[in-house]
């Protein structure tokens, strides 16, 4: 019984370790994580745009993974971060992050 309880006390040691180990990784990763103002400008292919960073993050894919912190971001001078695309229709996409509904371009709504 000595020998199971001390098996079983080794082992749960053996885990609180582990998750010790885990934790302070997670919080070194965490000293890396890069922050961003509330309000982000931005330069589409020459033109600005200036939103929430809540906004851009909203739905994911390459614009959350910009403004998550998880990835180095430069800004411009400017305070301004570049994203090399046309502006064009930049807008819409802009549109939709806030409202989650999508105009087209050919909608009064988006003129």
């Amino acid at each position: 019984a000595d020998a199971n309880a001390k098996a079983a006390h080794e082992a749960a040691a053996a885990e609180v370790q582990a998750e010790k180990t885990a934790l302070q990784a997670e919080r070194d990763a965490m000293k890396d994580v890069q922050s961003f103002p509330t309000v982000i400008e931005l330069d589409v292919g020459g033109t600005r745009f200036k939103t929430s960073r809540s906004t851009l993050c909203r739905c994911g894919g390459f614009l959350e993974a910009m403004f998550s912190g998880r990835h180095r971001v430069e800004a411009a001078a400017d305070g301004s971060y570049f994203i090399d695309r046309d502006p064009t229709h930049f807008r819409l996409i802009l549109n939709f992050l806030r409202t989650g509904a999508a105009i087209t371009p050919e909608a009064p709504a988006a003129r």
